[in-house]
């Protein structure tokens, strides 16, 4: 009897034991898949801040990109005693940088019709007087007071050259509708050796700005130049090297007769 019952307790004790194990094991093979499960959330949340970290940084350099491709005008008033500013400009239009500083400091600005072209300047400790100087004389401008009224517009020269080989006239004639066109190379050797027409009027044309002009002199066989200094200089330089005659020379013939020379050359013009 005892020993029946001694068995039967070693048999409950067996199997509470492998009910434990069992248990144990389970746990253990849970716990195992939970933390492969977290390691790959952990994995997969990686990959992700990874991804928005990427594209943040995309959207910045984008953002970047944009803003350096627009313009900027900045104006800042500096703490000194005298009114003296900070100005950022980055492709800013010429004439929208006058209006808008005539606008924001009460100041009466006339901008010329032919004030063109954009501005890219970084200024400090500067008066606004001095600032609308210096990018006026960087651009060719002008800056006049008349009383409390500026005048922007082109500083422009007139200068009269008097022609001694080309028609003046026919550079006239020829030069509307020619403006702002390129020379080729044949008609800028043909005009370098005296030929007048239409490679002549491209090629000062193409020396202009796009404010200046080309007029008939008052003086006989004479053009008159308005433009920009520079540009006025790259004209006189074209016209003396254009403005030529053919030239001649005296030989002396020691061993043949001139009349001989003469009548051979009339033969060949004759076959021609």
């Amino acid at each position: 009897m005892n020993l029946l019952r001694l068995l039967i307790v070693t048999g409950l004790l067996l199997n509470l034991s492998g009910a434990a194990f069992s248990k144990e094991k389970k746990a253990k093979r849970t716990v195992i898949e939970e933390t492969e499960d977290e390691n790959q959330e952990e994995v997969i949340r990686g990959r992700v801040k990874d991804i928005l970290r990427e594209e943040k940084k995309k959207e910045e350099e984008a953002k970047k990109e944009i803003t350096e491709t627009l313009p900027l005008l900045e104006i800042k008033r500096l703490e000194t005693e005298k009114p003296l500013y900070s100005i950022e400009l980055r492709g800013v239009a010429l004439a929208d940088f006058f209006r808008i500083i005539a606008h924001d400091y009460d100041l009466n600005i006339l901008i010329d019709k032919d004030v063109k072209g954009e501005i890219t300047a970084s200024l400090t400790n500067i008066s606004l007087d001095e600032a609308i100087k210096k990018i006026s004389d960087m651009h060719g401008l002008i800056f006049e007071k008349d009383g409390n009224v500026i005048i922007v517009k082109p500083y422009l020269i007139t200068k009269v050259f008097i022609l001694k080989h080309i028609e003046a006239k026919t550079i006239i004639d020829e030069s509307i509708g020619q403006a702002g066109k390129s020379v080729s190379s044949k008609e800028d050797e043909e005009t370098s050796a005296g030929t007048t027409g239409k490679a002549l009027v491209v090629k000062i044309n193409s020396l202009l700005s796009p404010v200046g002009k080309v007029l008939l002199g008052k003086q006989h066989n004479s053009i008159m130049v308005i433009d920009h200094p520079e540009n006025v200089d790259k004209v006189r330089e074209y016209l003396e090297m254009a403005d030529k005659g053919m030239s001649s020379r005296i030989f002396k013939l020691k061993y043949i007769n001139a009349k001989e020379v003469v009548g051979t050359l009339g033969e060949e013009d004759t076959s021609q």
